[in-house]
């Protein structure tokens, strides 16, 4: 009797343990099925012409649901200097759409031994020790910066250099062709356009000067009139024929 009580016990407690490997297994099918479900396998990239998007490594073999949007975001915007800006989207299961803003160069600035190609707002798109595009204004800085101390992506933070950005966007938009730009000093930055030349002060207000300037710039189109240099750097504009 005894004995077919331990008989019991043992086979009893042997479907115990068989139940629980099985229920077991059945649960780790299932987990491996479930991440398998939700493992990134599609990623659609929009507005991009880059062959190959720096960072996108960081996505794959993700779950979409642990997906930190706003980190692959930096990383990407860290990887590519020509990043203006990057959205993410979750598409559930297994999809990911990133939509792209690219940044483009509106001038160059000579380095000691090269020159950095910037953003608007400063940023370094790229370097090159060559020229590259040479349709863009060239930014000749009163103080050569060392080449090998910036990467792309870092910005500059020259008051000079952000504020002669600044205005070079405002000319761009009005159609004003600028074909260089001469940093002299902390008091004066100079444009030159093909046969006249603009005066701007960095310490003026810009966004005053260059009102002055488009209100000048438009009346002397109007009437016709050619000019040869207009200064900004005082109270009272002064206009040179």
């Amino acid at each position: 009797m005894h004995q077919k009580k331990s008989l019991k016990k043992f086979f009893y407690n042997f479907f115990k343990f068989f139940l629980f490997l099985f229920l077991s297994f059945l649960f780790f099918i299932f987990i491996k099925i479930f991440f398998n479900f939700f493992l990134i396998k599609n990623i659609k990239i929009i507005n991009s012409e880059k062959k190959d998007l720096l960072g996108i490594e960081e996505i794959k073999k993700q779950q979409i649901f642990l997906l930190n949007e706003e980190e692959i975001k930096n990383i990407l915007l860290r990887k590519n200097p020509d990043l203006k800006d990057v959205k993410i989207e979750k598409k559930y299961p297994n999809s990911i759409i990133i939509n792209i803003f690219k940044d483009e160069e509106i001038a160059f600035l000579e380095a000691d031994i090269g020159y950095f190609y910037l953003s608007e707002n400063g940023k370094i798109i790229f370097k090159s020790k060559n020229k590259k595009n040479e349709s863009l204004p060239r930014i000749n800085f009163y103080q050569k910066l060392i080449f090998n101390n910036y990467l792309p992506g870092e910005k500059i933070y020259f008051k000079e250099i952000l504020s002669s950005l600044k205005i070079l966007k405002k000319m761009n938009e009005i159609d004003v062709k600028i074909i260089s730009i001469d940093i002299n000093g902390v008091d004066m930055i100079l444009f030159n356009l093909e046969n006249e030349k603009i005066f701007f002060g960095v310490e003026k207000d810009i966004d005053f000067q260059f009102f002055q300037f488009k209100k000048i710039f438009t009346y002397l189109k109007i009437e016709g009139k050619k000019y040869k240099e207009i200064d900004l750097r005082f109270d009272k504009p002064i206009i040179r024929f």
